[in-house]
Order: C-alpha cells, then sequence, then structure tokens
C-alpha cells in the first residue's frame, strides 16, 4: 500500500502541488483496500445514479452549493476545513472521551481497513459515474478547502463527486461503532449527518452525493458482514472497547463473531 501511495506523490507534484500540498492531499481520504471486500466480486447496481445534467434535481444541487457559499460564516468555513481530512476518531465527539486511537490501536487498525475498503468501492463508483465535481463542474462554486488543478488526460477519480468519499467513510463509520457501542447510535448518527453536511459547505459535493455515500456505506457493510474475517476483526475490536470504555452504564458489546 505504502508503495501505491509513494508513487501517487510525483503525479500529485506534476499537477503543479508542492510537496506539503501533494503529502496532506494523501492523508485526505482512507488508502483504497481490498481487505474485506472487493469491488470485482461486488455488485453496485443497487447504488442509484446521480441527478442528470440539465434536470431540476440537478439544478436544485447545485442551487444548494451555491446558496450555502454564499452564506456560510467565518466559523463554518474553519469547522469544514477542520473535517477535509477526516479522522475516525473525530466521532469520539458522539462517542464519547475514552474513545480514542492511544486506547484503542486494534479498534483503530480495524475500522481504517473498513473504511480502506469503502474507498477503494468509492473509487470505482465515481469512475463508473463520472460526474465532476462542482467547482469543475460550475466556475461559480468557491470552495474553501484546497483543489488540484484539472489535470493532462483523463482525470482520476478523485476529481469526481458521485457518491462523496466523506460520506461513504463517515457512513460506514457510524454503522460499524453503532454495532459496537449501541448506546451511542443515535449520538453517531447526528454526528454523521453533520460531518457529512461539511462537504456541501465546502463546496466539494453535491447533496446527492452524500446520500449516494450513505448508500454504498450500506452496500458496503452488508457485503463485509459476509465476511469470517470481518466479523473476527469486529469481534476482537468490541471486546478492546469493553476493557476501554469506563464501566458506568455500559451497555454490554453483544457477540460479534457470527
Amino acid at each position: 500500500m505504502k508503495a501505491i501511495a509513494l508513487l501517487a506523490l510525483p503525479m500529485l507534484l506534476l499537477a503543479g502541488w508542492t510537496p506539503a500540498q501533494a503529502q496532506a492531499r494523501r492523508g485526505r481520504y482512507p488508502e483504497a483496500t481490498r481487505n474485506f471486500v472487493d469491488a470485482a466480486t461486488l455488485d453496485l447496481s443497487a447504488l442509484p445514479a446521480p441527478p442528470l445534467p440539465g434536470t431540476l434535481a440537478a439544478e436544485a444541487d447545485l442551487e444548494t452549493i451555491l446558496q450555502l457559499q454564499a452564506w456560510r460564516t467565518e466559523a463554518e468555513v474553519a469547522w469544514a476545513r477542520g473535517l477535509d481530512h477526516l479522522d475516525i476518531f473525530a466521532a469520539g465527539a458522539a462517542v464519547g472521551p475514552w474513545f480514542t486511537r492511544a486506547a484503542l490501536p486494534r479498534c483503530a487498525q480495524f475500522l481504517e481497513e473498513a473504511l480502506g475498503d469503502g474507498e477503494h468501492l468509492n473509487k470505482v463508483a465515481k469512475l463508473t459515474f463520472r460526474r465532476l465535481r462542482p467547482p469543475y463542474f460550475d466556475a461559480r462554486v468557491k470552495p474553501c478547502v484546497p483543489i488540484l488543478p484539472w489535470p493532462k488526460g483523463e482525470p482520476p477519480a478523485g476529481f469526481y463527486s458521485y457518491p462523496s468519499g466523506h460520506s461513504t467513510s463517515i457512513f460506514i463509520l457510524v454503522e460499524l461503532l453503532g454495532e459496537l457501542v449501541p448506546d451511542r447510535r443515535e449520538a453517531l448518527t447526528k454526528w454523521a449527518h453533520r460531518a457529512a453536511w461539511s462537504r456541501m459547505l465546502a463546496g466539494m459535493h453535491f447533496p446527492s452525493d452524500d446520500m449516494g455515500g450513505k448508500h454504498l456505506a450500506a452496500i458496503a457493510v452488508k457485503a463485509m458482514r459476509t465476511n469470517p474475517a470481518f466479523r473476527e476483526s469486529m469481534a476482537a475490536c468490541a471486546q478492546e472497547i469493553q476493557a476501554a470504555r469506563p464501566a458506568q452504564g455500559i451497555a454490554r458489546v453483544p457477540d460479534l463473531r457470527h
């Protein structure tokens, strides 16, 4: 995986980014993996197509982005920028202060593996639909986070917006954590919807991209659950959470191996 990431770095530099910008770009999304599921063996036909250009739904999508841009505050811009680089432990705001990488190293690895698989599926879906991100589709859209200059030749998956990679990751995360920490599911769901909305506020996605990411997350998790290795990793994560979480008020974590 590291070799693939290192090969991507010169491509970003050729696109006009400084080394620091290129390095930061690599950290924005999970690294695409195939730990528990592979798009080559998964039917993605259940994922709805995005609105076609020129339709009323597509016009509504664009109008939403332009109005969010016109009314967003400095505080909202700062918030959207803070979520540009997605960290799984940002969900600690909904789970609790004990939910940290230091306390849960095995869970960190497992969740990143699952989100990596989601990123793999997301890239395949993006290259299937090839819907341009808002700032590439309409010059009036001014994102408040960095974007790459338009490339020479065929754009890679990152230039396309449907489905949202952030939403895919966020809703995979909330589905898994909602099962691991069931008494925090409601708070996690509220956090997920708000975090996913940051991508529209940033000008990087249309609202239907967000919903597409939510749908793809459901498809991904359903497929992962059929993999015995996924179920074993989920069970190990549940045990680690049981040991790390403060005892008061814990709802017992179920056996997730079956």
